[in-house]
């Protein structure tokens, strides 16, 4: 027997333990950091530099298109970089060291892009290019190599059903904290406020790192098997070729390419309602930054409430089932914000929300495992660095095509960024249009695909699984 077959074989002898609950929940507090940082980011930046800053459209689109430019060439890459075999991995793993050296550059220049020193526009373009640059260089080599940790971790579906009902948690809990913030620091009239927002978010989201440091280490097993399988030569041809080779082969794969358009869809979506926050309580509602504590704190409540049930649920409905009524069910939502004008039909509209929102998420996992699982028998090998790393790339150019449409909209209603100014009755409605009709119609457009794209079903995944443990991949 050659070595490469004595190390396939080892990697099936080897003592995975199952994680308790502690273990479990410390892992998902990092998504409350990475929830903080990434909802707050595609909440207020464009508020800020647009109505605050009086950025000129023209010159935020540009620097948000260097930016996406530059995220099409750093998300697959970083994620080629992080599956090709290294040495440390026999010591500290394989995807553990990369995302605590990332996290202090993330949260440094999130709150660097709410402090410009300048008024010049020339100036404060350079400043948002140089420092979103940086942050999203290193926030997609968190985000990559955290979202490989919880599949190569924790490979039951059990343990991962059980830690999305945690994931969920912290990372609602990440995203409603960047929307009650604003209401303790921000003021929607004063730009200097932002600055202290950014530092506040950034030093609460490296706290949430450090305390998920027990749930992230790698486990001596899966270090173990990485070694193993490098030796082996599953990771042999990790180079340019392989990488390009990879992504050819994973969108050619179907079930990959359907998750990626929906899940693109679906985080465009988010990140549209999102951005439209800081328009929606300042031109709709007509309140304060304070109002978003009022609105989004039931929100929060309803979303950790509703997630144990969503988690009991989930294991005993298939997910896809769930995920594909839950997609139409979002639609349904989001064209519910049409109606709010005042406070309380707010509260209301985004607790109905908050009851949807808590049980997408919930199988949004199991979904993402199920294509990642396919895709592991289709390479007969781990990709899943690469596959993610084209995914967060999607999402990239879903923020990109969130800015776009939102400053499109404002361009053809007439909405007017100067502070103070009123606004036409066209100009409400395109508010109304990039918050609610929009998003609605992205939402129903991914339930469709879905519908009619997906094709893996639970006998489906009984043989891939065996198969893969026959491979010694599982």
């Amino acid at each position: 027997m050659s070595n490469e077959d004595k190390s396939k074989k080892n990697v099936a002898t080897l003592d995975v333990p199952s994680h308790s609950l502690k273990v479990m929940a410390s892992f998902s507090v990092a998504s409350l950091g990475l929830g903080i940082i990434t909802s707050a980011i595609g909440m207020q930046l464009l508020y800020f530099y647009e109505v605050l800053l009086q950025m000129p459209a023209a010159l935020f689109i540009i620097g948000n298109g260097i930016y996406v430019i530059w995220d099409a060439i750093d998300d697959p890459l970083l994620g080629y970089m992080s599956d090709r075999p290294k040495r440390f991995w026999g010591k500290w793993g394989k995807r553990y060291p990369w995302v605590m050296v990332s996290f202090a550059p993330v949260c440094i220049t999130f709150a660097l892009l709410y402090g410009p020193p300048f008024s010049d526009e020339m100036l404060l373009l350079a400043w948002l290019i140089v420092n979103l640059f940086i942050f999203d260089t290193f926030r997609s080599l968190w985000n990559i190599n955290f979202s490989a940790l919880l599949y190569e971790k924790y490979i039951t579906d059990d343990e991962r059903t059980k830690i999305s009902g945690f994931n969920n948690i912290f990372r609602q809990l990440g995203g409603v904290f960047a929307m009650i913030v604003p209401g303790f620091l921000i003021n929607y009239m004063d730009p200097s406020t932002f600055l202290n927002y950014g530092i506040f978010v950034s030093i609460l989201s490296a706290i949430c790192v450090i305390i998920a440091i027990p749930g992230m280490k790698e486990d001596k097993w899966m270090k173990e098997r990485a070694v193993l399988l490098a030796q082996s030569g599953v990771y042999r041809g990790s180079t340019l070729v392989d990488f390009f080779s990879t992504m050819k082969r994973g969108f050619k794969t179907r079930n990959f390419s359907v998750f990626l358009i929906v899940g693109t869809l679906f985080f465009l979506m988010s990140i549209m309602q999102q951005a439209s926050i800081p328009y929606y309580i300042s031109y709709i509602l007509v309140l304060g930054a304070e109002a978003q504590l009022l609105i989004y704190m039931p929100y929060l409540i309803i979303v950790i409430a509703v997630t144990p049930f969503a988690v009991k649920i989930a294991k005993k409905i298939n997910p896809v089932k769930m995920f594909k009524y839950l997609l139409f069910t979002y639609g349904i939502g989001a064209f519910l914000l049409l109606i709010p004008t005042d406070l309380i039909s707010a509260i209301i509209v985004q607790s109905i929300i908050a009851f949807i929102s808590g049980f997408t998420i919930i199988v949004l996992t199991p979904v993402i495992g199920m294509m990642l699982d396919e895709a592991t028998l289709s390479f007969k090998a781990h990709k899943e660095g690469i596959l993610l790393g084209i995914y967060i790339f999607f999402q990239a150019l879903a923020g990109f095509a969130s800015t776009l449409i939102i400053l499109l909209v404002h361009s053809l209603t007439g909405f007017d960024p100067t502070l103070g100014a009123s606004q036409t009755a066209l100009a409400f409605f395109g508010l109304r249009l990039q918050i609610a009709i929009i998003p609605g119609i992205i939402m129903m457009i991914a339930g469709i695909i879905f519908m009619f794209g997906w094709t893996l079903t639970d006998e489906k995944m009984v043989e891939i699984r065996a198969k893969l443990k026959e491979l010694k991949l599982r």
